[in-house]
């Protein structure tokens, strides 16, 4: 798992929760999957699977929800978000 979203990845979910209107992935990335690989549709989906299943919200801020995601999974031991 990466530690950041990709600039199209993360443009892509912002679009697609934005056209759902929900963070709930079965809901919001059919607004966008054709034009994810299956590696980011599968990056995508655990990430708002995390975001809808915790009550997470996010906007201008995904990439530190993104790396809250991260460190909940165990894929980094902690981070902080840059001054």
């Amino acid at each position: 798992m990466a530690k950041k979203l990709s600039r199209k990845l993360e443009s892509l979910i912002l679009l697609a929760t934005k056209n759902a209107g929900t963070y709930k992935p079965e809901e919001a990335l059919p607004f966008v999957e054709e034009q994810l690989t299956g590696a980011e549709f599968k990056q995508a989906e655990g990430f708002l699977r995390w975001v809808h299943d915790n009550g997470k919200k996010f906007g201008w801020n995904i990439q530190e929800r993104y790396a809250e995601y991260c460190v909940a999974n165990g894929r980094l031991a902690s981070w902080k978000y840059p001054a």
